[in-house]
């Protein structure tokens, strides 16, 4: 069962062109170290000690709380459910296609949306014409606040 969750058109283009994370200047070794870098950000942010202590505490959420997601680069998706409750996707890996204010899809199995599930983001091929990119596999749902996305949200937005 697929689902297509996105953005306007007009937020899909966003303040930087097509969202995506720019290439480092100087190759691989460097991005690699920036990702290490925002890991430890982002797991001091959500009060762990490490990413390989993100602590999965919901498996699945229904796809009826859903109010909307937000794609804030390849590498995190936020589920903004009814009742101020978030949940945030960190992938350890890019998942091609997905960039901030694009459009992505789901495929599940059922009513829920669980780990094991995946994400598919979509390229522009051409004026009008969209393909969808790679699924990527979805680890889990950490809780997050408000002031948590806000702050993961200003650390994505600093250059590596």
């Amino acid at each position: 069962m697929a689902v297509v969750l996105g953005a306007p058109l007009w937020a899909a283009e966003g303040a930087a062109g097509d969202g995506a994370d720019p290439a480092p200047p100087n190759g691989g070794a460097r991005e690699e170290a920036g990702e290490r870098d925002l890991d430890a950000i982002i797991a001091e942010i959500l009060d762990v000690d490490s990413v390989e202590e993100y602590d999965t505490t919901e498996d699945c959420i229904a796809r009826s709380r859903i109010s909307r997601t937000e794609i804030l680069n390849e590498r995190f998706v936020v589920f903004h459910l009814r009742g101020d409750e978030k949940y945030l996707v960190q992938f350890r890996h890019r998942c091609p296609g997905l960039r901030r204010n694009g459009t992505m899809r789901l495929e599940t199995r059922s009513f829920r949306v669980c780990s094991m599930d995946t994400i598919q983001g979509s390229y522009e091929m051409g004026i009008g014409r969209w393909n969808w990119g790679p699924s990527c596999m979805i680890p889990g749902f950490e809780p997050v606040t408000r002031e948590q996305v806000a702050i993961i949200k200003e650390e994505l937005r600093r250059p590596r």
